[in-house]
């Protein structure tokens, strides 16, 4: 049994209080859906709100409604999950938990970030630590981390690596393998997200990819030993994005086939039409110029402008140097004209981003 699990079972066999009892079996359901314990995760929901459905305790309440947003993120990235957090946050805010109102405010920001709201994970964040205390290891570690993704999507390793680092310490002192996973698959796919747009800037090779290897092969890795299955799949969308950075372009087709076959993905940063463009990209590299014609041409009128930002750009890219080889798949200067105006929105986009960053110092 994992740490954190055991240590709330023990405080189990002595609280007698019914809210205290109540909060603690909450916590022991997020701790599950985080690992992709799913049908005990719902188990333990109906049965708290079997007792605790007609308001009985607002604590026990807010508790409820974190524990039904976790599950919904992790089993099927519901969009559900920030409608359930948010509510949680107004009530512990309403109640003025401190507890409460710095762990629901960490997972807002942690689900804002997620959805590039990026203003809102501000301000979330500022919430989390104006009322995180010294001993709040769930909540530290959960702000931590969002600090350190956002920094890694920046490409700012150094500080990201700070606000990482302090997030593991509490995650270790909370006995919380599901976090010291997550980082390291935050770490690994925040870092590959960067490392794609970077390559949109230069036809050079990467900076830090064979440094980003090892991060998502550690994540990987770590997933295996501690047998934590949520969100596995994204690690294999991870490793195919890099065998194309890395030319390895016949393994990063398979990869990539693989890797459709799986889920979930949220819509807002997954797309099978790019897993398409990104097979023909690879099949043109590879001199398969029919095939790679033939795989693009099923989705190249398709809309993809519903995506995030650095995937817009990445698919930019991919169709400039496309078209650049073979005019088939597009006017070079459309293309070209397209990625220009791409980047200059990704430098806008970021420099804000570091900019909102800025204001969260480490100590």
């Amino acid at each position: 049994m994992a740490q954190l699990l055991d240590r709330i079972e023990k405080k189990l066999s002595v609280e007698v209080e019914a809210t205290g009892r109540a909060v603690l079996i909450a916590r022991k359901a997020i701790y599950l859906s985080r690992i992709g314990r799913f049908d005990e995760a719902r188990s333990i929901t109906a049965e708290l709100r079997g007792h605790f459905g007609v308001g009985q305790s607002a604590r026990v309440t807010a508790w409820i409604m974190l524990l039904e947003g976790v599950c919904f993120l992790y089993e099927n990235i519901n969009p559900a999950a920030f409608d359930r957090v948010h509510r949680a946050q107004f009530l512990s805010l309403a109640i003025r938990d401190r507890e409460l109102i710095s762990i629901t405010s960490a997972w807002k920001a942690h689900l804002e970030f997620e959805n590039s709201n990026f203003a809102g994970m501000a301000e979330a964040l500022k919430m989390a630590i104006d009322n995180v205390t010294e001993d709040d290891d769930d909540a530290d570690a959960r702000l931590s981390m969002v600090l350190a993704d956002a920094l890694f999507l920046c490409g700012d390793r150094k500080l990201a690596q700070s606000w990482f680092m302090r997030s593991r310490r509490h995650a270790i002192d909370a006995g919380d393998q599901a976090t010291i996973e997550a980082l390291l698959y935050n770490r690994a796919a925040f870092s590959t997200a960067w490392l794609r747009c970077e390559r949109c800037f230069t036809r050079d090779e990467p900076s830090d990819i064979t440094l980003i290897r090892l991060e998502v092969s550690s994540a990987r890795n770590f997933q295996v030993m501690t047998n934590i299955t949520a969100f596995g799949h994204l690690i294999s969308l991870c490793d195919a994005r890099l065998l194309i950075l890395e030319s390895e372009f016949e393994r990063a087709i398979t990869a990539l086939e693989l890797v459709r076959n799986r889920g979930p993905f949220a819509s807002y940063n997954f797309d099978q039409d790019i897993i398409d463009l990104e097979i023909a990209y690879c099949q043109l590299m590879l001199g398969r110029n029919d095939q790679a014609f033939k795989t693009f041409n099923q989705i190249r009128g398709n809309d993809l402008s519903g995506l995030d930002l650095d995937d817009r750009l990445v698919v930019a890219w991919t169709r400039s140097v496309m078209s650049g080889a073979d005019a088939r798949f597009g006017d070079i200067a459309v293309e070209t004209g397209r990625l220009e105006m791409l980047r200059d929105e990704y430098s806008v986009f970021r420099n804000g981003l570091q900019e909102l960053l800025s204001q969260f110092t480490i100590t």
